[in-house]
Parts: structure tokens; sequence; C-alpha cells
């Protein structure tokens, strides 16, 4: 976190034009601006005075989330990303916000990285599966080489909900931008827990977690 936080690494990122999360994050319905990203490191046994500050969130597991290693809500409001035309959440419940908020605007991490100065989002509604996930976000990738960013994400949305085992597999094999080793995982994992006629990721919940906001 505070590699991102503080020059030079700042400075880097107010000129990036595509900026990628791929990692956990939660959004906290009780308090909106302790929503984050979880860093490396973040993650750690409950302190003796968890309970008295706000610094730590409890798991279900007994472990606990130290916000100081996160990157938070109000983090990501003072970042500055004047030339990022696209942050992707590609983690679980980043496009959440809270719907009883008695402001104007709904409060969330996507709404962070629209006030730091990102034109698009791509983000997430629930928890997503790690390896449908990466699919969906290759295709969405590729899309954009001539597609608008929703459209884009449209596209890689239908294109897994109907590719059969078969086609992905063939989709892999002749990916110019997949190096072997993770040809052969894919491969691999679309083999043994897939038919070659079915459809692996037809129902909703493996791709119509992700929406565009923004532009």
């Amino acid at each position: 976190k505070q590699a991102l936080l503080q020059p030079p690494a700042v400075e880097s990122m107010s000129q990036a034009q595509v900026i990628h999360f791929s990692c956990h994050g939660y959004f906290d319905i009780d308090s909106p601006v302790d929503s984050a990203f979880s860093l490396a490191d973040c993650i750690c046994p409950i302190p003796a005075d968890a309970d008295s500050s706000k610094r730590y969130r409890q798991l279900a597991n007994g472990d606990a989330i130290d916000l100081e290693k996160c990157l938070t809500l109000p983090d990501i409001f003072n970042l500055n990303l004047p030339e990022c035309r696209l942050v992707t959440l590609s983690a679980c419940e980043t496009g959440l916000s809270d719907p009883f908020s008695t402001s104007d605007e709904y409060i969330g991490l996507p709404s962070g990285f629209l006030k730091a100065g990102t034109s698009s989002i791509v983000s997430s509604l629930w928890s997503v599966d790690d390896f449908a996930t990466a699919l969906l976000m290759i295709r969405f990738y590729d899309n954009q080489h001539f597609l608008a960013i929703a459209q884009a994400l449209c596209e890689a949305q239908r294109w897994l909900r109907n590719s059969t085992q078969a086609e992905l597999i063939q989709w892999t094999q002749n990916h110019p931008n997949i190096d072997q080793e993770h040809k052969q995982t894919i491969q691999q994992r679309l083999q043994t827990w897939y038919f070659p006629e079915r459809k692996p990721f037809r129902k909703p919940e493996a791709w119509a977690g992700f929406c565009a906001i923004g532009q």
C-alpha cells in the first residue's frame, strides 16, 4: 500500500491509461468508507484491541484484515488519474454501493475511481470465479482493439456464456498472447472438469457479475 500511495509510484499511476486490479476486494455495507482491496500481507491474527479499533475488519475464519495494509476507499479518492481511460476491478464485490446513502451519489469503490479521474470502470457485483474471470478478462481486453469498453465487456460475456469446452480449448491454443505454460493449465482444467460439447460457463454466475460504469 505504501508504495501505491507515495511518490514516485503515485506519479507513475497518474500517467497510466489502464489500471487492472486482480485481487480480493470487499464492500462494507455497514461502513462503505472502509470498503477496500486486500493487498499483500493484509491478513493477520486478530489483535487484542481489534474490537475497539477501526483498523481491523474481522473475518469469519477468525483472522482479520488490517485496513492500513489495504487500498481503502479514502485512499482511492486521494489518487490522481487524469490520463486513465479504464480501471478494471477484477475482484469480488467491487461494484457494490451503499443502497441507503442519503446523498445524491452512491458510495462505493467505483465512485472513488471516478472522482480520481478515470473515465470508465469495470467492476463486479458478487464473488466471482477466478478461472471464468481470467478467460473473460482476456477476451475483454482483446475486444478493446475494435469495440468500446461496454461493448467489449458485453461481447466477452456472450462469448463466455455460449462457448463449449472444445471451443474454449481451441481459442486458448490459438491465442497469440497466452504463453504455453498457461495454455496447458487452461486446457487441463477444461478437459478435467467439462465435456467437449458442454458450455462450462453458461450460467449467469460465471459471467454476469461484471458491469461497465462511466463512458
